[in-house]
């Protein structure tokens, strides 16, 4: 190192070679800290955005999820209306029931229609009662055919009327139906 000292102390090229190396080192340096403190300062911009577009692109595909789970929701209940029978229906679905009531052996003389409700929109629910009498098995075996049946038949209540002297129960059930319009 003292070579090196005394080799510029001494030599003037070298002098001019140190001061060339310096000016050089100053000029390199300033425009180092010239062109990379703004790109610095513009990266760290780009990945702000960047993050923030990242959660509202997040964001939205939650929406997404969300909105296009409701249309499926939506798809899938427009489905089960067109299953449903029609308010035309109805006499159909009331002679089904007699008709099931006779083939599993039990006595069925009337329906009440206790009330009638818009259900959804362009659903109905009617709640009708039907009083049955016969034995135990056959008016299990009814109420099993009805929750079987295809005809959107919901028992919604049994009610125990009694037991005649002949081993017959006599029943009351609460149905409902749903149609659509």
């Amino acid at each position: 190192m003292k070579e090196w000292g005394r080799l510029i102390i001494k030599d003037r090229k070298a002098q001019v070679l140190a001061i060339l190396l310096g000016v050089m080192l100053l000029v390199n340096g300033g425009f180092y800290l010239l062109k990379t403190k703004p790109s610095q300062a513009m990266a760290s911009s780009l990945e702000k955005t960047l993050q923030d577009n990242r959660r509202a692109i997040m964001a939205k595909q939650a929406q997404y999820r969300l909105y296009a789970s409701f249309g499926r929701g939506k798809e899938q209940l427009e489905s089960f209306k067109k299953m449903l029978p029609t308010k035309s229906d109805y006499t159909g679905i009331i002679r089904n029931i007699f008709r099931m009531a006779r083939k599993d052996g039990v006595k069925s003389d009337s329906i009440t229609v206790e009330k009638r409700q818009v259900a959804h929109g362009d659903i109905d629910q009617i709640v009708f009662s039907l009083p049955v009498s016969g034995s135990y098995r056959d008016v299990r075996k009814l109420v099993y055919d009805m929750e079987n049946s295809a005809l959107f038949l919901t028992i919604d209540h049994l009610n125990f009327n009694g037991a005649g002297k002949t081993g017959d129960i006599s029943v009351t059930l609460g149905l409902s139906v749903y149609l659509r319009s």
